[in-house]
């Protein structure tokens, strides 16, 4: 049975044959959920992302013949009142909607006992019952709450301690970091938004998704309890702290959280930021045109040299640089490969890693990147790894490095590959070391990728051809584009028509000319024109014509304030000059 089988032919069937059945997971992963969770298989598919917790909504909404309704918010508790208290404060149910004939109550679990209850329980008006996500109902409620309340400013340290161990807390902070997990977020945000509520907002793709909200005064608990568990001082509360955990338990890791907490005009908010152990991405999985993925290739043969990635925080600049790490590795293991992180996010096989995280340097001002930098020189690496070039010192040692012999990655944060040049210079670095050292420049950004096109067989999205109209029409135009493009209205397997990102790039590799004609004096433009480096835009173009993401995703992600319509090129230059005329002799051919 397709994912797109009318309900009514699922009516009364088990929720493992329709999960089954509409391919929202296989049989292998059912048996697998079952060996690990005998009680509830379910949780186990949901915890390894195996099931989406919108596929599992959808097929208890068509066991019982109800309505699936995806809810863009939280309920709004003020319409709880409609319920009796102890269903209310159950986190079973929700209202939705209120009228003097009837009652539109949101659950989760459809079962018949619950159902029965919420129509006892609103009688003369009649149930309507719709089935949501679980993330959508307000937790359970419990004695605590009271306890919560009525915290005092004297106590409010041995309460804070106490609280963190609160059933309902550990429970409420599980429930919102599995779902972001399932979800495929980036990051959670954890906070009062200013709407007298605790929620928990989602990053997905690098939009922000509505989340799970709670009651306001359960926000300290989960603030504490996420203290706690990233080894920092819950006292403290005026002072920004950061930290990690491993999730789901430090025995037993699947992903690395790192944790920002800090005070606002509200109290305290907290970010915890999503980073997975499973399944390290290779350099065919960053989405890179083929032209630049070729290139990064060659230059993990470099014997020397720098190499740099630029662009905005959050852009993937870090996982590209695992990623080359990881593929030179493979390609020459008897390489003494070190790196310096601030701090280390991905663990990789063969590599020293060190991190250089601020607990760190508040103990030990010694690391610092360049006195790492510095230690490292003395253990005779052949690659090393700066997490990030922030300052004239770490430049400075970057290049010396670069200079004798070594391969130097680094990131820097530029707007595009050419900006790199002037800011090292303004860093300090004098031109002629860049002459000699620098060899190729990766600009960046990550844009969402469209969700599959809807004709695409079983399990495909949304994605359907869409005419361009307007000034994006002329742009389109004007870009050299078709007059549709592929776009997608949103489905049950994307958010908003989307589904995962990919990499664009701009990769300016050093060419002779560039070489010679380098001085303190020279702009971005200038060595644009020298190594004929062609521009995010254009490399964002070639994306859209090949149907994996939209004309305004590219624009969002490439075009900067100052621009125009005017200032749009008649014809986009997307040739990339040839790898192998710009590097030098030295470099290995690729085998």
């Amino acid at each position: 049975m397709s994912p797109h089988s009318s309900a009514n032919g699922d009516l009364g069937r088990s929720l493992r044959d329709i999960l089954i059945g509409r391919e929202y997971i296989t049989v292998e992963q059912w048996d697998e959920a079952e060996r690990l969770d005998t009680e509830d298989p379910l949780q186990a598919l949901i915890a390894r992302g195996w099931l989406h917790p919108t596929h599992l909504a959808r097929a208890r909404a068509a066991r019982v013949g109800l309505e699936f309704r995806e809810l863009t918010a939280a309920p709004d508790p003020r319409l709880g009142d409609a319920l009796p208290a102890d269903l209310r404060r159950s986190g079973r149910c929700a209202v939705l909607e209120v009228t003097p004939q009837s009652v539109v109550v949101a659950v989760a679990d459809p079962t018949l006992q619950l159902r029965d209850e919420i129509a006892t329980a609103i009688r003369p008006r009649r149930a309507e019952i719709v089935v949501v996500t679980q993330d959508r109902l307000p937790p359970p409620a419990d004695a605590l709450d009271d306890e919560i309340a009525t915290l005092t400013v004297t106590n409010l340290q041995q309460d804070l301690s106490e609280l963190t161990a609160a059933p309902h807390i550990v429970r409420l902070l599980s429930d919102i970091i599995d779902g972001g997990i399932a979800m495929g977020a980036s990051d959670i945000h954890i906070a009062d938004f200013g709407e007298g509520i605790g929620e928990a907002r989602y990053r997905v793709d690098g939009k922000g998704t509505p989340g799970v909200r709670f009651q306001r005064r359960h926000l300290a608990g989960l603030i504490s309890r996420i203290k706690l568990l990233a080894r920092r001082d819950i006292a403290h509360h005026q002072t920004p702290q950061s930290g990690d955990m491993r999730w789901p338990s430090p025995e037993n890791p699947k992903y690395d959280l790192r944790i920002e907490v800090g005070p606002d005009d509200r109290g305290e908010d907290a970010v915890v930021r999503i980073f997975g152990h499973i399944a390290h991405q290779e350099l065919d999985d960053l989405g890179f045109t083929s032209a630049i993925h070729d290139q990064l290739d060659q230059l993990c043969t470099l014997p020397h040299g720098l190499v740099l990635v630029t662009g905005p925080t959050g852009c993937g600049k870090s996982t590209t640089l695992a990623v080359l790490l990881r593929r030179i590795h493979q390609r020459f293991p008897d390489k003494f490969i070190y790196t310096v992180e601030n701090p280390v996010e991905q663990k990789i096989p063969g590599i020293i890693q060190t991190s250089v995280d601020d607990r760190v340097l508040e103990a030990h001002r010694s690391r610092t990147f360049a006195l790492m930098l510095r230690s490292f020189l003395r253990r005779n690496p052949d690659v090393i790894m700066v997490g990030e070039i922030r300052d004239k010192e770490t430049a400075t040692v970057a290049v010396d490095a670069a200079l004798t012999g070594h391969l130097v990655l680094s990131t820097l944060h530029t707007n595009t590959a050419p900006g790199a040049v002037p800011r090292l210079m303004h860093m300090g670095v004098e031109a002629h070391l860049l002459a000699d050292t620098l060899q190729a420049v990766l600009g960046q950004r990550l844009l969402r990728r469209i969700c599959a096109p809807s004709n695409a067989g079983a399990g495909a999205g949304c994605a359907r051809p869409v005419a361009y109209e307007g000034a994006e029409l002329e742009l389109a135009n004007r870009l050299g584009l078709a007059n549709t493009e592929m776009r997608g209205d949103g489905c049950e397997r994307c958010y908003g028509g989307y589904r995962g990102r990919l990499a664009i790039g701009e990769l300016m590799v050093m060419t002779p000319k560039a070489r010679g004609r380098l001085t303190d004096q020279t702009t971005e433009q200038d060595l644009r024109l020298w190594t004929q480096t062609p521009t995010l835009l254009s490399d964002g173009v070639l994306h859209v014509r090949a149907g994996e993401t939209t004309l305004s995703e590219v624009m969002r992600a490439t075009w900067t304030p100052e621009e125009t319509s005017e200032d749009v090129p008649e014809e986009v230059d997307t040739a990339i000059p040839e790898v192998d005329d710009q590097l030098p002799e030295v470099i290995p051919p690729v085998s």
